[in-house]
């Protein structure tokens, strides 16, 4: 029984071994047969890239001379060097006689190729792939070829099939001497462990049936360890072991299935999100996205499988390259949002953003990505500011004439009026004038944040700059009673460069928003010092001062500050796109009833 059993665990073991070889064999086959066609496909993609490539130096060795023929010599050498055992490489005429080849006799008896399949081709000046059967030594052999036309020449390059495909058993008498090495191994081993396995089991079975017979035990003594008392030991343990190993399976079984509830309802709530969610490895490769991602850019899942084919556009339109991206800033960076413009196959554009932020494991391993569509979002934005840039250039022309028509009237150009006519008409003007002014704070405005506004710098001194602007307000404080004063620190300023005319506005509607707004008998200040990026320029009044909650909001677009009622909301909103647009920056300080003080920095140089 045990010689029989022996012999079981020897064609078992040597079953074991040489079987899988034989399964891997097949599977080998049969993976080589499904991606042929695909290998074969990449091969001549990678041959029609050589071929390029080639007519490439082709071309511009032909430039260097004035006749082409001067430059077969060169062309023999490239040909050479570029041709071995595996690639040929060769070039035609458009008569297919032989012009350049590796095997310099075709050349020298300008051997006519134009049997062969790829050279009648590129004789047409046709561009591509081809396989074709030669016959070589007398033997029929399939041949892959790519081709490229130059100036009436044509560039072939030509490999065996089976060289750049081999077949799976192209090594049969190594893998013939792996399987009997592989056999033999087997067998050795077989023999080995069955002995190790059959002879504790053949010495315990006799031991059970001397037992069973009420015989003595007189074999040969057994392994240490191995008697009747501990088998059934053995036989208990592993009793119990089933028995937790079942109950552990059932909780494992559980567990499982609320795990698999868990994720069917992540993946619910995943593939609802209306936005387009993509998580994305470091090298480009998608790993997963929602249905509303590709919704959005308008693929199948299987046709995209690396986001850097997306042909991203910046938001002016232009092509950006895939590393200067939110996908691939994000990676390296850290959480970024951004505006891409992506075209669809029917030509449509979109405005997406992108919210994107790294995937680590202590490392960037990827990135996770949220697009929204806010192509109709933008599109109202650019509409509601064009219609607001057209209307406030609409209403500038009547305002202006109307300004200076009543000026006309009010200069008795129409003719003399009396005192209360001239009254009337200066109120007309003064009200038409401010109305003008916003317009005008309106299409600049307008400019700045269309990035249509285009600075003239020139170097001046800040100073007297400032006492300018300060001449023209002063009797506007007499008006009022207020003490308006300039300061520096005593040193001599360095010459700035800025816009005059639009730094002007700045300061003109700083200094008046202070004078308004400081009771009569107060003093408005005016201090402009050096620091270590430029200048700061500060205006400090008495008056009532802000709120807290209020000093950043007052920099925004018609808002104003609690005790500055009755203005447009648009004079503050327009220093700060001043001063930004020169590099500067502007704040406000203030405590209630004790005043407020606006500053601004401009920084040294700048282009004139």
């Amino acid at each position: 029984m045990f010689t029989r059993l022996r012999t079981q665990y020897l064609l078992f073991f040597a079953l074991a071994a040489i079987l899988p070889v034989l399964v891997l064999g097949l599977v080998e086959v049969q993976m080589y047969e499904r991606t042929l066609p695909q290998r074969e496909q990449e091969v001549l993609q990678e041959q029609q890239q050589y071929a390029d490539l080639f007519a490439n130096n082709l071309r511009f060795t032909l430039v260097k001379v004035t006749d082409p023929l001067q430059a077969l010599p060169a062309i023999q050498t490239l040909v050479t060097t570029q041709s071995s055992a595996r690639r040929q490489v060769f070039v035609v005429d458009g008569e297919g006689r032989t012009l350049a080849h590796p095997i310099l006799a075709l050349v020298q008896r300008h051997q006519d190729l134009k049997k062969l399949s790829p050279v009648r081709a590129v004789a047409q000046g046709q561009r591509g792939t081809i396989d074709f059967i030669e016959t070589l030594g007398g033997e029929d052999t399939l041949q892959l070829a790519a081709f490229t036309p130059v100036e009436g020449w044509g560039v072939v390059v030509v490999s065996l099939r089976s060289e750049l495909l081999p077949g799976p058993f192209s090594n049969i008498q190594g893998f013939g001497l792996s399987l009997l090495l592989t056999a033999l191994a087997a067998i050795g081993f077989a023999y080995w462990i069955s002995e190790r396995i059959s002879q504790p089991l053949q010495n315990l079975s006799v031991q059970m049936q001397n037992l069973a017979f009420n015989e003595g035990p007189n074999l040969p003594e057994m392994p240490v360890g191995i008697f009747p008392l501990e088998v059934q030991v053995l036989i208990d343990s592993f009793r119990i072991m089933a028995e937790r190993i079942s109950a552990e399976t059932a909780e494992n079984r559980e567990l499982l299935s609320n795990l698999t509830a868990e994720n069917d309802k992540l993946e619910l709530i995943f593939n609802a999100i209306a936005d387009g969610v993509l998580v994305y490895r470091r090298a480009g490769q998608i790993t997963t996205a929602n249905p509303a991602f590709w919704k959005l850019i308008d693929r199948e899942p299987d046709e995209l499988d690396d986001w850097h084919t997306l042909p991203l556009r910046d938001i002016l339109g232009e092509v950006i390259a895939p590393e200067a991206t939110v996908l691939a800033k994000a990676i390296a960076g850290g959480p970024l949002t951004g505006l891409h413009r992506l075209k669809d196959e029917n030509g449509q554009v979109r405005v997406l953003q992108f919210t994107a932020a790294p995937l680590r494991k202590g490392e960037a391993l990827g990135g996770v990505a949220v697009l929204r569509d806010v192509t109709a979002q933008k599109e109202n934005e650019r509409l509601r500011e064009d219609f607001v840039a057209t209307l406030t250039h609409d209403l500038r022309t009547p305002l202006l004439a109307a300004v200076q028509t009543l000026n006309f009237a009010l200069g008795e150009h129409y003719g003399p009026i009396n005192e209360q006519q001239q009254q009337i008409l200066a109120a007309v003007v003064e009200s038409h004038t401010e109305l003008l002014g916003l317009v005008d704070s309106l299409l600049t405005i307008y400019r700045y944040e269309a990035g249509q506004m285009r600075l003239r710098r020139e170097f001046t001194e800040i100073a007297s700059f400032a006492e300018q602007c300060l001449l023209e307000l002063q009797p506007l404080a007499e008006a009022r009673n207020l003490h308006l004063s300039l300061h520096t620190d005593g040193s001599e300023l360095p010459k700035v460069a800025f816009d005059r005319q639009q730094l002007r506005r700045v300061v003109i509607n700083l200094v008046d928003n202070a004078l308004k707004f400081t009771p009569a008998g107060g003093k408005v200040e005016v201090n402009i010092v050096p620091n270590f990026r430029g200048i700061r320029f500060s205006v400090r009044d008495t008056g009532r001062g802000i709120p807290a909650d209020r000093l950043v909001q007052i920099f925004s677009r018609f808002a104003q500050g609690s005790s500055y009622g009755g203005g447009s909301g648009l004079g503050l909103y327009l220093c700060r796109q001043v001063v930004e647009a020169h590099g500067g920056k502007i704040w406000a300080e203030s405590k209630p009833q004790q005043g407020s003080a606006f500053h601004f920095t401009l920084p040294l140089g700048g282009k004139t």
